[in-house]
């Protein structure tokens, strides 16, 4: 009884937390920790930029490699084999690009995002060279990126307490909560790739530094070449 729903929970979290997913939660994120960086009074304002986020970095990518199914290239949209990855990582790094290269000049996109988005090509570029020898975890590079982009924006504006508003109410959340919030999530989900049997521990590890690494990375060069 409780195997098959400690199964069911593990891939409800690899699903939600699906790579292509966290860059739309990161710009909610980021909107909730500062929203006066996008120009908006509420977190509520950034409706229409998450949309835009959320088809150019989800929708777009997804359907391409749907459309790589449907075509015999990949057997699976688990992307199981180390092979398969190779082209999903490459149209995911053409669309983030794309979604980079529109943000540079675009106020509603503040530094601390576009440096985001820089550190996931960054990172997509890195598991795309690392999976030329193994196949290495996506979920954690995505969730690796995301705490560590959470650490630097915290830390780089001194923000205390993270806004949240629900049906009108706002709520004040201590950012260190939110962190250590995001450190639990990170582990619930590499646990779940672990008990999914999706992946060994040492490519779980590899993604959280490739993630962490590249993100920090990207918020290094972007104020110098942008």
């Amino acid at each position: 009884m409780i195997r098959p729903l400690l199964l069911a929970m593990a891939k409800f979290v690899s699903a939600f937390f699906h790579p292509l997913l966290l860059a739309s939660y990161m710009l909610i994120l980021l909107i909730l920790l500062n929203p006066y960086a996008f120009g908006f009074l509420r977190p509520a304002d950034g409706s229409l930029l998450l949309i835009v986020v959320f088809i150019f970095s989800f929708v777009l990518p997804g359907f391409a490699i749907f459309l790589l199914k449907q075509l015999g290239f990949v057997q699976s949209l688990q992307l199981k084999d180390k092979k398969e990855r190779i082209a999903p990582l490459m149209i995911s790094a053409v669309f983030y690009l794309w979604l980079l290269a529109n943000a540079v000049n675009n106020s509603l996109f503040p530094m601390e995002y576009s440096g985001f988005l820089l550190g996931a090509i960054i990172t997509l570029f890195l598991c795309l060279f690392i999976t030329t020898f193994f196949k290495i975890s996506l979920h954690a590079a995505g969730i690796g990126g995301v705490v560590a982009m959470v650490y630097i924006t915290a830390f780089r504006h001194q923000i205390e307490r993270v806004i949240i508003s629900i049906s009108d109410q706002m709520y004040l959340v201590p950012s260190m909560h939110l962190f250590i919030g995001l450190l639990l999530l990170a582990g619930t989900i590499g646990s779940s790739r672990l008990l999914l049997e999706a992946h060994k521990p040492k490519e779980l590890y590899w993604g959280y530094t490739i993630g962490i690494l590249g993100v920090i990375l990207g918020n290094s060069i972007y104020p110098i070449f942008f």
